[in-house]
């Protein structure tokens, strides 16, 4: 689904990001290009700087699981899932999908905040630690 939304400009007036989108390439539609990518506008203008992303919504089913996770990676989970607004499935959901494609699922700001909340959880593991955990009896 495509969203539009205007936002202020710090006059009283709002900034409309369609607008951005005229006088582009004659191939262009704010629904997508001819390879399914979909465009990037940045924008700045008095004090808000942005990037406004063309999305659209690709219908899924889900299904519930009941995935075991080590206790302090839990919390570190669901701290990052509030902070950024979202479930922790839908986090989940983002990390394995960056990872299945070998990139990176987050910004460096969002990795200083993942070191801090590991620190406040205790959570010591590493990628290293991944195929040696072994659980209490």
């Amino acid at each position: 689904m495509l969203t539009h939304q205007t936002v202020p400009n710090g006059t009283g007036a709002f900034f409309d990001p369609f607008q951005a989108l005229k006088g582009l390439a004659p191939s262009f539609s704010p629904f997508g290009t001819k390879s399914g990518r979909f465009p990037i506008i940045r924008f700045a203008f008095n004090s808000y700087i942005g990037t406004y992303v063309l999305m659209s919504s690709v219908e899924i089913e889900r299904v519930q699981t009941g995935v075991r996770l080590e206790k302090r990676l839990l919390k570190v989970l669901k701290a990052v899932a509030e902070l950024k607004d979202m479930s922790v499935g839908d986090l989940l959901e983002g990390i394995v999908l960056h990872a299945f494609e070998g990139k990176a699922a987050f910004t460096r700001d969002t990795l200083k905040e993942i070191e801090q909340l590991k620190a406040i959880y205790g959570l010591t593991l590493t990628a290293e630690d991944s195929h040696n955990l072994k659980e209490r009896s």
